[in-house]
């Protein structure tokens, strides 16, 4: 909606002071709310890139080996390694090695066992027996040139791809988790690491710089990659874990921050973190240290100590954008801003007929230029009330008990904002709510609605399906095609309409004779509907004519003779009807 903002005054403004106060509580509110995190160790998953085995595969940006001429926008790409199983022993050594220690590359080597069940050779069809290893001298040796030559090669190996399985499950866990519930969850890589317990403090070992990151998974070639957030890197210094007293001063803050925010979105190649992590632990304190590392075990003491030491990590979402946005609205209104009308809204009684909400064009109405309802769905009354004051109004509110079709009703507001080329969001406190009011969206409008209808991965998945129905459509939108739709669907609309003229033109021809005054025998005048009435009201005084004999008494003709009379008076004319009346004779004569 196009606010229109009312013009600065220098006189006291009671609504304005609302509005302050009020963005002043919601920050407080917001900071209420927000757990601060003083360790890594208390994020969801930490990847550190110093980890990540320089192994063929593997790529990671804090190795500086790609060219500043090369694509800076992946910082790690990690192919799934290949785990070979480890080599079959010989049959002779098999039995006297456990196959968990076989498959555990990580010992020094498989212990040989100092018993195990052989086949007897005097009894080749009995059961294995017991032998001691004392008892097979030919065992050791056979074993120490396995040992030697297939299983400390193949131990080697598995290490290594150990090393870029163990990272390439923590990413692939973390691009899960971002893909099922990134309403929760944020994906961020930290630079400079802060380890340090101010005296009276609490311990703090956090980045104090972040980017946005963005983690995208190949099935088919088994690749997982992180690259800069879909918004950009959107660099930042993060001290909230620190006591304002313990931070560094404002002016070295807004500097870094600025050299931050030039540095774009190339976060390695021209060295700008590294020297800003810098300077921030050499402006904190005259103590501190920083090591230009990879690694991360400095161990929190008195005096500051900054490692380089990026990481990777997956943590939950905070209010701090909301904080941050708070007091900005907070420190304009306090400046003398515009005070927007969506604000003042907030905080005074504002009929919507006032002249300072503008035109009804300025107000971005809903009501379409031939102010025609489109409902595809059954609708009644209230309904239409409630589409037609929206259009005059700013808001509307509609309750109701369960039942009594709220969600058809959202249903149809949907679509007819959608028609009027209107933008429309439909929030609920549970997904269910949702769902319902998803299946009473019309089929063709369904793939037009990008839909989240919960945190789940069935729910991310039909975020993806609407999302790739929407490109879908508008890559298929052909405007000649669309023109022809448009003009046959126009007139099918103008003939039904021409149909229901004439319908209720006879329904009102049939009301009006209804209604016209009528003159009948005996006295009756008035219309259809009096003369009615008159007669139900005398009818117990006058009673009916009974126009059929009981059923129990014979009929005086059987259906033949009746046939044959009926044959009869067709055949007589009028004039032999004169005749026979003529003719006949009084019985008494």
């Amino acid at each position: 909606m196009n606010d229109k903002f009312s013009t600065p005054s220098l006189e006291p403004d009671p609504v304005r002071d609302r509005a302050i106060r009020l963005f002043a509580f919601l920050r407080e509110m917001s900071l209420l709310r927000t757990k601060v995190v003083r360790s890594v160790e208390e994020y969801e998953k930490v990847v550190w890139l110093g980890d990540i085995p320089t192994e063929p595969g593997c790529h990671c940006a804090a190795w500086g080996t790609k060219s500043s001429a090369e694509d800076t926008s992946t910082w790690i790409e990690l192919r799934k390694p290949r785990l070979a199983p480890y080599p079959e022993p010989p049959d002779d050594l098999a039995p006297w090695l456990a196959p968990d220690q076989l498959a555990d590359s990580s010992r020094e080597f498989p212990e040989l066992r100092e018993t195990a069940r052989l086949e007897d050779p005097s009894n080749p069809e009995g059961p294995p027996v017991a032998v001691n290893l004392s008892d097979c001298p030919d065992t050791k040796p056979l074993w120490e040139h396995y040992v030697e030559t297939v299983w400390w090669p193949w131990a080697e190996q598995d290490r290594r791809a150990q090393r870029v399985q163990a990272v390439y499950t923590s990413l692939f866990s973390i691009y899960q988790k971002q893909r099922r519930l990134a309403e929760i969850y944020e994906v961020v890589l930290g630079f400079g690491l802060l380890s340090w317990k101010p005296d009276g403090g609490n311990e703090i070992k956090r980045h104090v710089v972040t980017a946005q990151a963005n983690l995208e998974f190949d099935a088919k070639r088994g690749v997982v990659t992180v690259e800069v957030g879909a918004e950009g890197a959107k660099l930042k210094l993060e001290q909230d874990m620190l006591d304002p007293q313990d931070q560094p001063g404002p002016a070295h803050q807004n500097v870094f921050q600025q050299e931050l925010t030039q540095a774009g979105d190339d976060v390695w190649g021209a060295g700008i973190v590294r020297a800003v992590v810098h300077g921030w632990i050499t402006a904190l304190n005259p103590y501190s240290r920083f090591e230009d590392t990879l690694g991360h075990g400095a161990v929190c003491s008195p005096t500051p100590m900054l490692q380089f030491a990026p990481a990777l990590i997956l943590r939950r979402r905070t209010e701090r954008s909301l904080i941050q946005v708070f007091e900005k609205i907070k420190q304009e209104l306090e400046a003398g801003g515009p005070l927007p009308m969506g604000v003042r809204r907030l905080v005074d009684v504002v009929e919507d007929a006032d002249s300072r909400f503008g035109s009804p064009g300025e107000r971005g109405d809903c009501e379409s230029s031939d102010d025609e309802i489109y409902f595809p769905l059954p609708a009644n009354d209230e309904q239409l009330r409630i589409v037609k004051r929206l259009a005059r109004r700013a808001g509307v509110v509609v309750q109701g008990p369960p039942g009594t079709g709220k969600s058809h009703t959202i249903a149809n507001l949907i679509c007819h904002l959608l028609a009027s080329g209107q933008r429309v969001l439909v929030t609920s406190q549970t997904p269910r709510a949702l769902k319902v009011l998803s299946e009473k969206i019309p089929g063709p409008v369904k793939p037009l609605c990008v839909s989240l209808l919960g945190d789940d991965q069935e729910a991310m998945a039909s975020l993806d399906d609407s999302v790739r129905g929407i490109i879908d459509r508008q890559v298929q939108w052909d405007r000649e095609r669309s023109d022809k739709t448009a003009k046959a669907l126009r007139s099918e609309l103008d003939a039904a309409r021409k149909r229901e003229a004439e319908t209720l033109s006879i329904l009102r021809q049939k009301r009006e004779a209804e209604a016209h005054p009528q003159r009948l025998p005996g006295g009756y005048c008035g219309t259809a509907q009096q003369i009615a009435r008159a007669v139900r009201q005398k009818a117990p005084a006058l009673g009916w004519l009974i126009d059929a004999q009981p059923g129990t008494e014979a009929p005086p003709f059987t259906d033949a003779e009746a046939c044959e009379l009926l044959d009869l008076l067709r055949r007589i004319g009028e004039d032999r009807e004169r005749e026979a009346e003529g003719a006949l004779v009084a019985p008494d004569l």
